[in-house]
């Protein structure tokens, strides 16, 4: 790419139907640990993020921008982490689209300089927020 900026992540994923993504270890993306930006998942997706570590990306750690995506989506017993300080990280998990219902439990969330999670409509329960 000549004379712009690229957008890097550890998994930039386009999903239809059902979809597991686990275990993965992705350290130092320079903007989204996962990322679903500019792909719209429909309502057929049936997603689960669990079990990754996620450490030091740059904006946010597990990511949607506003094209709808699912549910259900399940994010759970992830470790998102920015070992800066103050954080570099925007935030930990974030979805765009003020609709997506998501469950995001069971994570440990050391990221966000401005929130760990922003998810206005989702089922947030039982995830750990820590400090560098």
């Amino acid at each position: 790419m000549t004379g712009g900026t690229s957008v890097q992540s550890g998994i930039h994923a386009a999903i239809r139907g059902t979809a597991l993504i686990e275990r993965n270890i992705i350290k130092g993306a320079r903007n989204y640990g996962i990322s679903f930006g500019g792909w719209g998942l429909g309502t057929d997706t049936d997603l689960t993020i669990r079990g990754n570590l996620i450490q030091d990306f740059g904006e946010i750690g597990i990511w949607d921008d506003d094209l709808r995506q699912g549910p259900p989506v399940l994010i759970e017993n992830n470790t998102v982490f920015d070992s800066h300080s103050p954080f570099v990280s925007q935030y930990g998990v974030r979805t765009d689209e003020t609709s997506n219902s998501w469950t995001i439990r069971y994570n440990i969330i050391c990221a966000g300089a401005i929130s760990p999670i922003s998810a206005p409509s989702s089922n947030i329960y039982g995830n750990t927020f820590e400090r560098p």
